[in-house]
């Protein structure tokens, strides 16, 4: 099956070359904000044919808590769709992101079920495969999706785990690039100048951050947030699937485009030098000295002017989404060379079947609807016309009037369905953004050596949960630069790791990883 696939995969990524990633004109309408998409003749048939009862598939949506009360309204909607369509109806279940771990965690232990769940954004999809929770797709994809693996073209290849699929990208532009990230009203008020030849170095961020300190701007420079995640100042690190929170734990390979082998990153040089250098920002006043205490990521400390820039890692949506957010006009300065993509960046954003689905192919099948079908997609995200929103443009929406975010219906939840090319986007959003989408593109992107391979952790699990233990007690503190003597603290960390078998683990992962590596070059 994995032979075959391959070949489809082959056959569809030159379908996406000639056509543009998005550019499925034979499924979508020419509105890409109209009726957008169609599913496979053959479940359209089987549907219309069917005398089976409908199938209920419940899908997961990711929330804040706050209430949408007009959640039946909008799934009576989407069942005159689907309905017809494929022979089922739709139910949210919504889960708040805080509590979005453990809920998976916990999934068929009540005798509750949910069919469709994001596999990527709390816990990793090698984790779900691990614990028996994902359903393997291939099959199904192939009878059941043949529109979605051609709009995924090459994304696909890193949706494996063993010989199967496990996941389906729910982002077709995943790509990450380096940038300055500002606030164009302060720096403007301040006449803070960003300096030229930006690049991802120590070098550069102490030309910017002096340059903001010398404006008279009385706040920080830069926040560690809660210190959860690892980057090293210029390095393209991929880390081989381990989900935020979580990461090194699986090791890495500290320069994505060129290396093969993999590494324990807190063992290196160059983490004992980042933290060395966050521990001198805490003591000189650029680093918030209590944003692990405190809780202020990097959104918040935007929002409240405590930090008035960031260097960090942005993705396509990244600048206009945090506008949305914070009410604050942000705008970003591209640091190096183009956008890079490793492997874990596209399951990260994945949609997933779960085990306790009774119908998996009706899941599958509404899957391959909501990323190539525009009108169902957007009714997901946002609602319905003229009640939870309203058109400024051919793709710009914004609230309807006497509406906004603290009292629409529907369509604040923080996740989204669909073709990024094809659905709506809120103001600050602007059509320009649409024009930009292709330069994420896995075909536009620098990639990661280990694109396409994702690290089974089944065989050092034990080893996998003590090493995410020890990695939550000790890397924040040093992230946030709140520790004295980084150095022994450092070697502490070290040897704790050693004695919770990240040896072991990385071992497994390079093992696995010259395998995949072999048989590519079959």
């Amino acid at each position: 099956m994995k032979k075959f696939m391959s070949v489809l995969l082959a056959l569809t990524m030159s379908v996406g070359i000639l056509a543009g990633c998005g550019g499925d004109t034979a499924n979508t309408s020419s509105d890409t904000g109209g009726s957008g998409g169609s599913d496979s003749a053959s479940a359209d048939n089987q549907a219309a044919a069917s005398d089976e009862e409908p199938y209920e598939i419940v899908v997961e949506m990711i929330g804040s808590g706050v209430s949408q009360p007009d959640v039946a309204m909008v799934e009576e909607a989407i069942n005159a769709i689907t309905l017809p369509a494929i022979n089922c109806t739709v139910k949210f279940r919504e889960i708040t992101i805080a509590d979005h771990a453990t809920q998976l965690g916990l999934l068929g232990t009540d005798g509750d079920r949910l069919d469709i769940v994001f596999v990527g954004y709390t816990t990793s999809m090698q984790n779900l495969v691990s614990n028996g929770l994902l359903v393997g797709l291939g099959d199904l994809l192939e009878q059941y999706a043949p529109e979605m693996l051609e709009k995924a073209g090459p994304l696909m290849e890193a949706c494996y785990v063993g010989d199967d699929y496990y996941c389906v990208p729910g982002n077709y532009y995943p790509a990450m690039e380096d940038a300055v990230v500002y606030d164009v009203e302060m720096f403007d008020k301040y006449n803070i100048e960003i300096p030229e030849n930006p690049e991802p170095t120590y070098e550069y961020m102490e030309k910017l951050f002096d340059n903001i300190k010398a404006s008279g701007f009385e706040g920080y420079c830069m926040t560690a947030g809660d210190g959860v995640g690892v980057t090293i100042t210029g390095q393209r690190m991929d880390k081989l699937g381990a989900a935020m929170g979580a990461d090194g734990i699986y090791g890495v390979l500290m320069d994505m485009a060129n290396d093969t082998q993999i590494v324990n990153v807190f063992d290196t040089d160059e983490y004992l030098q980042e933290c060395l250098q966050r521990r001198q920002w805490w003591e000189d006043g650029t680093l918030v000295p209590d944003s692990l205490t405190s809780g202020t990521n990097l959104v918040a400390a935007m929002q409240a002017r405590q930090i008035i820039a960031s260097v960090t890692s942005v993705n396509s949506t990244y600048v206009p989404n945090n506008k949305k957010i914070t009410g604050v006009e942000m705008d970003s300065v591209k640091m190096g060379n183009n956008a890079y993509l490793t492997g874990s960046s596209i399951p990260e954003y994945g949609l997933g079947v779960t085990v306790t689905s009774e119908h998996p192919e009706k899941a599958v099948q509404l899957l391959n609807m909501i990323m190539t079908n525009a009108d169902l997609a957007n009714l997901i995200n946002y609602g319905i016309e003229g009640v939870h929103y309203e058109k400024v443009s051919e793709h710009i929406i914004d609230y309807p009037e006497g509406v906004d975010a603290s009292n629409v219906g529907w369509g604040i939840q923080i996740v989204s369905f669909g073709d990024s090319s094809q659905i709506y986007q809120r103001a600050p959003f602007t059509e320009e953004w649409y024009d930009t989408l292709d330069e994420y593109s896995a075909e536009n992107a620098e990639l990661s050596q280990a694109f396409g391979y994702v690290f089974d952790t089944t065989p050092v699990r034990t080893q996998v949960a003590a090493v995410s233990s020890v990695v939550g007690e000790y890397n924040p503190t040093l992230i946030c630069g709140m520790v004295e003597d980084v150095e022994a603290r450092v070697e502490e960390f070290r040897e704790a790791l050693k004695t919770a078998g990240i040896d072991e683990i990385i071992a497994e992962n390079q093992r696995q990883f010259d395998e995949w590596r072999a048989s590519k070059q079959q």
